[in-house]
């Protein structure tokens, strides 16, 4: 797991257990389109209130800790779950929240930033709840870190005939997808090595 970006920059929340995507999240609805029945899928008033109650303990939370959001970077949510119940899986209730720290604008743009693990399950019928640790990575595209990426230029780009693009545009293709997060079968992913590097 990757550890925390050498900063102080966390977000702690805690919620209470939130609606399932198997019961509470959408229902179908009935409705006449061109005279034709039709079902179309709506969101709960469960899952509504939900969002709008934690969004705004998001919101109070980041000025109360003061985080601060960082674009572009991934973000890694640890989960730890107190259910009511030994049969509730906790797959099934990731995304309302996940879709409230959207909403809130406070965290990320999009949440195919976001990187979910779950750290414990507990069972508290007394205080079902969800707490959840927040915190950006270090992770630039395929390499761990800017240490990695620096590497990376240095045993490859700065002894490339296109290395000098980095400056000028950016980097070449290869380089740019590496920082797009896409695997390439010309960037060896254990050794960090570039395989189409054209000597200078």
């Amino acid at each position: 797991m990757n550890s925390i970006d050498n900063n102080d920059n966390v977000l702690y929340l805690t919620s209470e257990v939130p609606p399932s995507i198997n019961n509470d999240y959408l229902k179908p609805r009935a409705v006449m389109i061109h005279g034709k029945p039709m079902s179309m899928m709506y969101e709960t008033k469960k899952a509504k209130d939900y969002k709008k109650k934690f969004k705004k303990h998001i919101k109070e939370e980041v000025k109360k800790q003061g985080f601060v959001r960082e674009d572009g970077k991934y973000v890694m949510l640890e989960w730890t779950f107190y259910f009511a119940r030994s049969n509730q899986d906790t797959n099934n209730y990731l995304k309302v929240p996940i879709d409230s720290i959207t909403d809130s604008e406070m965290i990320w743009k999009d949440d195919n930033l976001s990187m979910n693990t779950d750290v414990d399950i507990f069972y508290d019928s007394k205080n079902p709840h969800v707490e959840i640790k927040l915190y950006y990575l270090d992770k630039i595209g395929i390499f761990k870190n800017q240490d990695e990426l620096d590497l990376f230029v240095d045993n490859n780009c700065s002894n490339c005939k296109k290395g000098n693009k980095i400056g000028q545009k950016g980097g070449c293709s290869f380089y740019k997808k590496a920082l797009e997060n896409r695997i390439q079968d010309e960037i060896d992913m254990e050794e960090m090595e570039c395989s189409v590097r054209k000597p200078v």
